[in-house]
């Protein structure tokens, strides 16, 4: 059994080691530092304990997502908030009512959504679940609450805020103004933005929460565990107890003990890491390709790709793949290999086509900058299917040339296969093929609807069809000294061989840096467009899988959009 603080606050039973693993595994996303900004609380008849942990909105949608007991609620969501509106960020919330395990999801507004839009959101989300809505009082809205109980129960409530006490004062019952001012007596030089909370449900204001300073005590409310740094006391209106909040201290969220049996997630010791795009130029113009083909950004300025390596470095992360559109297009390609491991990272490799390593010279060129290891994207070894999946005439054989003379200049190549309906027949002979190269590491990928996917009609493999493919290819390889895995493919569709799929959501470090500096989680594309089946519910491997890729829809729109574009250029 694991032990750590928030383990002990939950009741130290199984589904609260699921939970603390689920918050735990996500340090890419956390907006706050775990060594302290953990905020647990302990109710006053000791039968209700809390934590509460900060992400930016994508994280918290991924872990509430994870743990909550219907993940489609919370994925339904994610849909309604997609694009996610600008300045939301957000926490998860575990609360434990005795036996009553709940999740709450909370939508943090910061300066750039105003109160009016997250008073907005909330009428959206009781549209989207059927639940009453909320009437907001006089305060200001800055957080929302989506609560999911393990019973399957929805509920939504809001925070209204208050900087002084009295104005509050209207929206708390009058036998207890004087127990509230007695508190806010109490609170710190400096209670900050959100000095008061007042709880809003649709049934109206429940429970009050204020502002307290480290010092604080008073009879009736319970006493936080030393070494912690008390933030709030909440006075429910209905049954006149209290509940205290306190930050954690140290690393609240550092799991011990062996590991549960559970495929929740990678382990958090993962080196840090993080792709970097250097625009969406390419050599070739695949069929599948995540990017766009008539929205390809141009190649990035030296000094924008520098700045955003630098600025990744002193995030800490620790491995930097560069990837496009096609790397090896960019001119300053060596130069930024060596100004990131000057930068701090420990590792720089490549996701390329391969097709530039055949020039004379150029693999020795990245090789002497610094690269140890290159992806190569290998879609068949047959040149016809190859290549008009790529639509350039000669790309095999350029990117087995360059497979060749990067592995001569020392550099490492693993294939990675995107699977499509025109390749997906002969995956095992592609993948023994591809040995005689030298290459030993497979990645097999299944397409996300994305980019060119939804212009491409009959792209997409079916799945029941690569589910057996897969079978046979990791049967072939899997005694061979090669390394294997699948990415994005649903598990229930690969019974037996769910040590080969890599769900997109299990790698922690799933990100990807444009040169805008933004930075991007792959998961989210990985997820777009799929849909949950009944049973979804409940898997053991739903907290890691993001459900089916509906191929046949997929078909659907991507006749629509090509029978759209082209009466729009017939018009023009």
């Amino acid at each position: 059994m694991r032990a750590n603080a928030l383990v002990e606050q939950l009741g130290s039973d199984a589904r609260a080691v699921r939970l603390v693993d689920a918050l735990a595994r996500h340090p890419r996303r956390a907006l706050f530092d775990f060594g302290g900004f953990v905020e647990v609380s302990r109710s006053q008849d000791g039968a209700s304990q809390r934590c509460h942990v900060g992400y930016t909105l994508a994280g918290a949608l991924d872990v509430a997502g994870r743990i909550a007991p219907k993940r489609r609620h919370v994925d339904a969501l994610r849909l309604m908030l997609h694009p996610y509106p600008a300045g939301l960020t957000g926490l998860v919330g575990v609360v434990r009512d005795g036996d009553r395990p709940r999740i709450k999801l909370y939508l943090a507004r910061g300066e750039a959504c105003s109160p009016e839009a997250l008073q907005a959101i909330s009428r959206q989300i009781a549209d989207l679940y059927g639940l009453p809505p909320l009437d907001f009082p006089v305060g200001r809205t800055d957080v929302l609450g989506v609560e999911y109980g393990f019973d399957g129960s929805l509920a939504l409530k809001a925070y209204q805020t208050f900087s002084e006490l009295e104005a509050a004062l209207a929206l708390v019952p009058p036998a207890h103004h004087d127990t509230v001012r007695e508190v806010w007596a109490q609170r710190p030089e400096d209670p900050g933005r959100c000095a008061v909370m007042v709880v809003l449900k649709p049934s109206g204001t429940t429970a009050i929460q204020l502002r307290v300073s480290p010092s604080f005590e008073r009879e009736g409310v319970p006493r936080c565990p030393p070494g912690t740094l008390p933030t709030y006391v909440s006075l429910d209106f209905g049954t006149g107890r209290f509940t205290s909040y306190h930050l954690l201290n140290g690393d609240p969220l550092r799991v011990e003990g062996p590991e549960a049996d559970s495929p929740e997630v990678a382990p958090p010791e993962e080196p840090k890491a993080i792709d970097v795009s250097i625009g969406e130029t390419c050599n070739n113009n695949c069929t599948f390709c995540i990017n766009p083909t008539e929205s390809w950004a141009p190649l990035a300025p030296d000094d924008a790709l520098r700045t955003v390596i630098s600025s990744c470095a002193e995030q800490g992360y620790v491995r930097l793949s560069f990837l496009g559109g096609e790397p090896t297009l960019h001119p300053q390609l060596p130069e930024l290999v060596e100004h990131s491991l000057a930068s701090g990272f420990e590792e720089v490799m490549l996701i390329t086509n391969g097709r530039r390593l055949g020039e004379p010279g150029y693999a020795q060129r990245l090789y002497d900058a610094g690269v140890r290891r290159a992806l190569f994207m290998l879609l068949s070894h047959k040149a016809r299917v190859h290549d008009q999946i790529t639509r350039r005439k000669g790309s095999l054989r350029e990117a087995l040339k360059g497979a060749l003379r990067a592995q001569a200049a020392g550099i490492v190549v693993g294939a990675n296969i995107p699977i499509t309906r025109t390749n997906v027949d002969h995956l095992t002979e592609t993948a023994g093929a591809l040995t005689t190269y030298g290459i030993k590491n497979f990645a097999f990928l299944y397409l996300s609807a994305y980019g060119n996917v939804l212009t491409s009609p009959g792209v997409m493999a079916p799945l029941e069809q690569t589910a057996a493919e897969l079978r046979r290819a990791i049967e072939r390889l899997k005694d061979m000294d090669v390394t294997v895995h699948v990415d994005n493919f649903p598990f229930c569709y690969l019974p037996g061989y769910e040590e080969y799929i890599v769900g997109e959501m299990a790698n922690p470090w799933r990100e990807i840096a444009y040169p805008s500096g933004a930075i991007v989680d792959v998961s989210d594309v990985f997820r777009f467009r799929k849909k949950r089946l009944p049973q979804c519910d409940g898997c053991r491997w739903d907290t890691v899988c993001g459900g089916i890729q509906d191929v046949d829809r997929l078909d659907e729109i991507a006749v629509a959009l090509k029978e759209g574009r082209a009466r729009a250029r017939a018009l023009s």
